[in-house]
């Protein structure tokens, strides 16, 4: 079955390059072809005289609307920046992703028999600038009446719903047209519910749905350590608390820290420290190192994959949602901390309670995928 993967766009985010991976290499061992679609990045070019004008709004909206992402010369950090920032992430897509890019969803080619929709937050609101700047284009309004439309490991990325009373109409009636939805939150659960009228299953995020030595097999057989007792940071949305938090728990643990990667947006920054690390190198974080403190969904999820004790920094601009229902999954909510003290205290996570829990949600995940997949 020839199946086409909507998912978050294939840029620097490692936790979204590896779900992608992820899924798509589940869907090859059950014996599909898989590709990722996504809307080509254009090339940004603004006529002379449109400039004076365009680089004064940007900059009303960076420096008074206090827009700090508005890039002032747009078309060079586009055209120019991108791709170096980018160079290392784009090799891993470019090595382990069948990628399709289109210049819109009208224009596919429909001879997919199938659509997955997922995972990461394909669902939440604020990200439909992503899709063709309509959320619906991950409802599959795009898509052929004849093809399968599922669902897998979807996210809302918050407990609440945020739609507009539109789009909730729209995203209903083409919700109602899926063969099989499942989400991976159990809030998202509910709000299939309550909002789609469709009836959701819970899942893993498809990274769960491979094997620590299938990520190992990914990292180069040199290692990232150069010496013992590592603490690998890996923080999304740094401030002063949280690297008071790393520095305090470092000298208690006696922990040397590390970081992998790089805050890829930060304007004020020499290239050179904006370019993300490979994906290989973010892997090797988690296998050499003896603790991790994080504030991302998806390196909580590697830490378990690697059996490596962890804390993490709630992230409520990036969605609680998540960590809440992945923690309760393997009842470590304690491991959501806001202070040291709290995470000096933890006890050790027992990894083989984990792993007997982990294998039996993967069990139940894959088959709902051979289920809807199925004839």
């Amino acid at each position: 079955m020839k199946i086409g993967i909507i998912t978050h766009p294939l840029y620097t985010n490692y936790g979204g390059l590896l779900q992608a991976y992820a899924l798509q290499t589940t869907l090859e061992r059950l014996g599909h072809e898989a590709f990722e679609i996504e809307i080509k990045r254009k090339k940004r070019q603004l006529p002379f005289w449109k400039l004076p004008l365009s680089i004064s709004k940007r900059i009303l909206k960076k420096y008074v609307l206090g827009c700090k992402m508005q890039k002032i010369l747009v078309e060079k950090y586009e055209n120019h920046i991108w791709p170096i920032i980018t160079q290392n992430t784009q090799q891993f897509v470019d090595k382990y992703l069948n990628q399709i890019l289109i210049e819109n969803y009208d224009d596919l080619d429909h001879d997919f028999d199938a659509f997955i929709v997922g995972s990461d937050q394909v669902w939440r609101y604020k990200y439909y600038p992503w899709f063709g700047n309509d959320i619906a284009n991950v409802y599959l309004k795009f898509a052929s009446p004849q093809s399968i439309k599922i669902a897998y490991a979807a996210s809302f990325g918050a407990d609440l719903w945020e739609y507009p009373k539109d789009k909730t109409e729209e995203c209903k009636r083409l919700a109602q047209k899926f063969r099989a939805i499942s989400v991976r939150e159990k809030s998202g659960v509910k709000l299939c519910h309550d909002f789609l009228d469709v009836n959701a299953t819970f899942v893993l995020d498809p990274t769960m749905l491979l094997q620590k030595a299938d990520y190992e097999s990914l990292i180069n057989t040199e290692s990232l350590a150069d010496s013992a007792d590592r603490l690998f940071c890996y923080i999304l949305d740094r401030n002063i608390i949280k690297d008071n938090i790393i520095k305090d728990i470092a000298k208690n643990m006696k922990l040397a820290p590390f970081y992998v990667n790089a805050n890829v947006y930060d304007s004020y920054s020499p290239i050179k420290d904006r370019i993300q690390p490979a994906v290989e190198n973010w892997l090797c974080g988690f296998r050499d190192s003896d603790y991790v403190i994080t504030d991302s969904f998806h390196a909580c999820v590697f830490s378990i994959i690697f059996h490596k004790q962890f804390a993490v920094i709630g992230n409520e601009e990036r969605g609680m949602a998540r960590f809440n229902s992945l923690l309760s999954l393997f009842g470590l909510e304690n491991r959501l901390v806001t202070s040291s003290q709290q995470i000096l205290a933890l006890p050790l996570i027992d990894f083989d309670a984990i792993d007997e829990k982990l294998s039996t949600l993967r069990t139940e995940s894959l088959n709902f995928l051979v289920e809807a997949l199925g004839s």
